[in-house]
């Protein structure tokens, strides 16, 4: 089985490889409004988290083996464009909000980030920060690994 950081990783990877504009992809560690703030994450970028992971029983258990479970990993892909021009040309211009949603969508729709992982699903997107320099939305992912 993968750990949840080599998932995380494999899904970093996968956002790297197709949204090659972007400024910063990385892992989430915390404190975005103090790093917007203090100007020091590059933007646009792309922020993933372990929102929270659940499991059940597997579909399939042979001979009442309990000890196979299926496990959802949810994550929550924070995307974060600050623009001088105004909050508009942060969610609609050349890298803005809108246009890497758009992209996210395409390279994570049905991805199998590795053996062992179901297909990635899209659950929402919804507007977390709009100021007149930073936006920032929050897109929410989930795979699935059976035991």
């Amino acid at each position: 089985m993968l750990t949840i950081t080599e998932i995380e990783d494999l899904l970093i990877a996968r956002i790297q490889a197709k949204l090659t504009y972007l400024a910063h992809a990385g892992s989430y560690k915390g404190e975005l409004e103090k790093e917007i703030a203090e100007l020091v994450l590059r933007t646009p970028a792309v922020l993933v988290s372990l929102q929270n992971l659940s499991g059940e029983p597997a579909a399939f258990q042979e001979f009442g083996d309990l000890s196979s479970y299926s496990l959802t990993y949810a994550f929550s892909l924070a995307v974060v464009c600050r623009d001088l021009r105004g909050e508009a040309a942060g969610r609609r211009g050349d890298t803005g909000a809108y246009r890497i949603l758009d992209d996210l969508f395409a390279a994570l729709a049905d991805q199998v980030l590795g053996g062992g992982l179901q297909p990635l699903a899209f659950h929402k997107a919804e507007a977390i920060l709009l100021t007149k320099e930073v936006v920032i939305f929050a897109a929410d992912y989930s795979v699935v690994q059976e035991d």
